[in-house]
């Protein structure tokens, strides 16, 4: 570890209870030999533990690191003391030899029978031994060890004879402020390593006083690092929406892992908050990427591999609103991408509608219309849902285009036969004209029972209802009415009029 190999202790080679005036005097030693070209190699700085790189600069920034009460008091938890008994120079010469199994064996002879005045010394050193240990080995074993004897040194009664040992000054402190910055420095240590996950499951399996407020700080620190991910993985959609799938693939990578720890040690409000912030940028990342490829460049959306994003972000989720929404999402991307594949078939009626109005309108024009569309129908109808938006849309436009035909021709037949009858005509070729007519409203009429069965929107269905009627009302009146050869003229002029009133309401 950075705070064990880069001590500023280890650099000036002093202990923790070296005075401010052997401080300085280490200083200045180091800096006449780095100047003679020589090193001192008989210091406190146990090179077995590593390399270390010493210069001017170094020195000097050490020096000054130590001058500060705060800076000293943390620095002085990741080194070695030197007690009033013998054992701690013994074990330190074996440092000295790499014989590190050597020193923790005199250190734990030495803490039998608890922690007294003549061994906390020993609970010390062992813990930061044993901390430099797990960096060489990994083992968590050893974490697990440095974590507990230092613990219980700080929560032991010779904590104050400590701090009065390293000069605190008037530096305000209490037991719980040097818990706090022992276990968030060691965090801060081990975040580097990738082993928080090891290092809270330490601390939640031992017992010490402020444990859950100590688990809290640290977790309350996790959760800033995912919102320092979220943040970043917004920034980078913001500037680039084509690049916002991948933004949150790697917020999923680095964030499931600290998502997942803060849901393992049931801290509750901070993991919702957390969780739900990540499956937030995850669902907007997907919507940005959508937005911005679907009307340019569609064919670069894949459907199922959004849908995965998605899922994953609900799979996050702890908050109600946030699962609602991606739900949502899910189900209209779902709906886009039936839609998307759909092409063809809106594609197809798009083009007939678009013949048929600039075609001669007739009825066999409006049934040529409707026979060849509604197979189309049927097929996006089954996909989309007789509900869908874009569905009950292309069907409405086929249902308005047939009527539009039915009223025009019967309009214009309509105009026919008023013309024939104000033209005198004989009334033979005027009870023709009706019998026409007849036959194209029995037709009309089939054809709009077949409107009336499609999906549409709600006004045009009504329009529909209502042609039906009157196309009913028109059918009844001619077939009681339409008279015979012999009629005479005035009773078919009636029944025109009463017609053409009629259909002129369509």
């Amino acid at each position: 570890m950075d705070i064990i190999l880069n001590n500023p202790y280890r650099i000036l080679g002093v202990l923790v209870n070296a005075s401010a005036r052997e401080r300085n005097n280490a200083s200045n030693k180091l800096k006449i030999f780095l100047e003679a070209g020589k090193n001192i190699d008989n210091d406190y700085s146990f090179a077995t533990l590593g390399e270390l790189q010493r210069d001017t600069n170094s020195i000097e920034k050490a020096e000054n690191i130590l001058f500060q009460p705060y800076e000293r008091l943390k620095f002085s938890l990741f080194w070695f003391l030197k007690g009033t008994n013998s054992i701690d120079e013994k074990a330190f010469e074996k440092i000295s030899r790499m014989d590190f199994s050597g020193a923790k064996s005199l250190w734990e002879t030495y803490m039998n029978g608890g922690i007294t005045s003549e061994n906390y010394s020993a609970y010390f050193n062992i813990s930061t031994l044993y901390l430099f240990l797990y960096t060489v080995s990994k083992k968590q074993d050893y974490l697990g060890n440095a974590v507990e004897y230092k613990i219980k040194f700080i929560n032991s009664v010779y904590l104050n004879e400590y701090l009065k040992l390293i000069d605190i000054g008037r530096l305000e402190i209490n037991e719980f402020k040097i818990l706090s910055l022992y276990l968030n420095t060691i965090y801060e240590e081990i975040k580097k390593l990738g082993e928080i996950r090891a290092f809270l499951t330490i601390l939640k399996n031992e017992k010490f006083p402020y444990k859950e407020q100590s688990l809290e700080c640290i977790l309350e620190e996790e959760k800033k690092e995912i919102e320092k991910l979220v943040e970043n993985c917004r920034i980078r959609r913001s500037r680039s929406p084509s690049d916002a799938l991948k933004a949150s693939e790697d917020l999923y990578k680095e964030a499931k892992e600290k998502v997942n720890l803060l849901k393992s040690f049931n801290s509750e409000e901070l993991s919702k908050a957390g969780t739900d912030r990540v499956a937030e940028e995850i669902l907007q990342c997907v919507i940005d990427y959508f937005d911005f490829y679907q009307d340019s460049h569609p064919e670069k959306i894949n459907v199922s591999y959004l849908e995965e994003q998605i899922k994953k972000a609900e799979d996050l989720a702890e908050g109600i609103l946030i699962k609602e929404r991606c739900k949502e999402n899910l189900k209209a991307l779902k709906k886009w991408g039936e839609s998307h594949k759909l092409e063809k078939e809106f594609a197809y009626i798009q083009k007939e509608l678009e013949t048929a109005s600039k075609s001669h309108f007739s009825i066999d024009l409006a049934r040529s219309l409707l026979d060849s569309c509604k197979p189309k129908l049927a097929i996006i109808r089954e996909r989309l849902g007789k509900n869908d938006e874009a569905y009950l849309m292309i069907s409405t436009a086929v249902i308005v285009m047939v009527r539009r035909i039915l009223i025009t021709i019967i309009n214009e037949e309509q105009a026919r036969i008023d013309f024939i009858a104000k033209m005198g005509i004989n009334r033979y070729e005027l009870l023709g004209r009706l019998r026409d007519l007849y036959s194209l409203l029995k037709k009309a009429h089939s054809i709009t029972l077949e409107l009336e069965r499609m999906d549409a929107l709600l006004e045009v269905k009504e329009s529909l209802r209502m042609d039906k009627k009157t196309l009913e009302n028109i059918i009844d009146s001619i077939s009681r009415n339409v008279p015979d050869a012999h009629a005479g003229c005035n009773k078919v002029v009636l029944l025109i009029i009463i017609i053409a009133t009629i259909i002129y309401f369509l």
